[in-house]
């Protein structure tokens, strides 16, 4: 009943009314509510920037859903780090005056996730809020998302800190600079990782490094895999995913990581995923997102 609400309010360009939506499903407890829902209505609110809305009804949920025997684990760790990562869009629009100690701030974005977020994580989290305007020295292992090879755990450990780095100092600059909230960046960047760690059998060499992927050989189909829902593609996640990957090329191309005619020619190729063939008006709200889009996501690969 939430989802049909949450759709027709999009589909009516309504949506200031979603987080009426919200409310109506935070009064649902644990024998009522739908983990697949929550996730979806999430998606929304975070696309619509509605970070604050889905801050707080991620952590109603919280303690439902750790307790939920019926979940997989990874529903339980997808919704900590939501909270965590909204938590770091929240001080990204409103930083600290700095009154708060890294320490206490470390604390505040890992406060009821100790399970599923680590210390280290939250500690470099709090460390890169701090010193967010220092421009570090940017190397493509900055965006690395685990060691390769015969790596360790404790190389796997530093380069999975490194990258949550990079993210929070990108998720800063695409809201300052390009615009965009913290939450609709954080929802792409999560079709980002999936993009990392969903197989592609046409890539020869497998990659744990973005910068591998800002190319425009086999985009659409990255896209397309990284947002597939259970019938066809996820078209919500993929704007999302289009616009952050946008972002991502200009981040990347500012500091010489990419080449500027590599950048020119995804930027052209993310604009005609989402202008091609005229249009469909998307319910998100965001502009255009053509016919020719949802078919050919929905129908790029057979197996989807």
């Amino acid at each position: 009943m939430h989802l049909a609400a949450c759709e027709i309010f999009l589909r009516r360009d309504q949506s200031g009314l979603l987080p009426e939506v919200a409310a109506g499903f935070a009064q649902l407890d644990a024998s009522t509510y739908d983990v697949d829902a929550l996730f979806r209505l999430l998606d929304q609110l975070m696309f619509h920037g509605l970070g604050r809305v889905a801050l707080e009804l991620g952590e109603r949920f919280l303690p439902i859903v750790m307790v939920d025997g019926d979940l997989i684990g990874s529903a339980k760790s997808d919704l900590a780090w939501r909270i965590f990562e909204l938590r770091l869009g929240e001080r990204i629009v409103v930083p600290d005056p700095g009154t708060e100690s890294q320490s206490d701030l470390a604390d505040a974005l890992r406060e009821r996730l100790s399970d599923l977020v680590s210390v280290e994580a939250s500690r470099s989290a709090a460390a890169t809020l701090a010193a967010k305007d220092a421009e570090p020295v940017w190397s493509r292992e900055a965006f690395a998302a685990w060691a390769t090879g015969d790596a360790g755990e404790e190389e796997h450990r530093d380069a999975a800190l490194t990258f949550l780095g990079t993210k929070i100092r990108f998720v800063n600059e695409a809201f300052h600079i390009d615009h965009h909230s913290p939450p609709l960046t954080w929802l792409g960047l999560d079709g980002v990782w999936r993009m990392l760690t969903t197989e592609d059998d046409r890539r020869r060499v497998p990659s744990s490094n973005v910068l591998d992927y800002l190319v425009t050989s086999g985009l659409e189909r990255r896209i397309a895999r990284a947002c597939a829902d259970i019938i066809g593609t996820d078209v919500t996640r993929a704007i999302a995913m289009i616009r952050t990957l946008g972002a991502l090329v200009r981040f990347t191309a500012r500091r010489g990581l990419i080449p500027a005619g590599q950048a020119d020619a995804v930027h052209k190729s993310l604009g005609r995923l989402l202008v091609k063939a005229g249009g469909l008006t998307c319910l998100a709200g965001l502009g255009l997102i053509s016919l020719f889009l949802a078919d050919r996501l929905c129908n790029t690969d057979p197996g989807l």
